[in-house]
């Protein structure tokens, strides 16, 4: 099973779902608003995020917090032997970019 992330204007940001699992994870911990962590958790169980079907506000947050989370996970990862995990810290490089294109997130992370 894979996950996907759809951010507006972009292509489908699409990954193994234990990657996916990781990210939106690690990226509930970043979420203070209880709406958007129930967000995240659907999207955990639906394998999918698509910014375009939330409010403005809402994918703004979790942009941010998917941005951070990757800045984040993302030495954890090239730390690692796993070449899975190597792997996987090479495409949150191409997340961040496309949150950064979307949003603007530039000094965010």
């Amino acid at each position: 099973m894979s996950g996907v992330i759809g951010i507006p204007d972009k292509e489908p940001w699409l990954v193994a779902g234990w990657a996916f699992r990781l990210i939106l994870e690690r990226t509930t911990t970043q979420l203070s608003d209880p709406a958007d962590a129930r967000e995240v958790e659907q999207a955990i169980a639906l394998h999918g995020l698509h910014f375009k079907f939330l409010p403005q506000g809402q994918g703004l947050r979790l942009a941010r917090a998917l941005f951070k989370v990757a800045a984040d996970l993302r030495p954890e990862l090239l730390a690692s032997a796993d070449s899975r995990d190597q792997s996987l810290a090479g495409y949150l490089v191409t997340l961040q970019s496309q949150l950064d294109d979307a949003y603007d997130l530039s000094g965010s992370g």
